[in-house]
């Protein structure tokens, strides 16, 4: 039996979530400073949505596109799948990739998959 990847929104977290605003392919986070493991929980959420956190100007989560759809069926189911658990997937970090095809040889015709 595979285990569980899909990570709860708890009660406190979804109404964080709920009092948000969306502009664009950013969120917002409601006014006032969050409690640190609240905020800890709102922004896994929001990172396995796909969301990062942009300070200075934005001071948002700023996401590839429009998050409100994801967002509502998040909220709606209660959870959030964990991507990288549940593909089991590792990216290896692109300064050891670089080294690692450099010795390898492999040129701009070739190509590699992640192992």
């Amino acid at each position: 039996m595979a285990a569980n990847t899909n990570v709860t929104i708890t009660p406190e977290v979804e109404a964080v979530l709920r009092r948000s605003t969306v502009r664009d392919n950013v969120l917002f986070l409601p006014p006032g400073q969050l409690d640190r493991k609240l905020y800890e929980a709102v922004n896994k959420v929001l990172e396995l949505l796909g969301g990062k956190w942009k300070s200075g100007k934005v001071k948002g989560h700023v996401f590839p596109s429009d998050p409100g759809l994801a967002l509502e069926e998040a909220l709606d189911s209660g959870e959030v799948l964990d991507a990288k658990r549940h593909f089991q997937f590792y990216p290896t970090p692109k300064p050891i990739a670089e080294v690692v095809a450099s010795l390898a040889n492999v040129g701009t015709a070739h190509r590699v998959l992640e192992p």
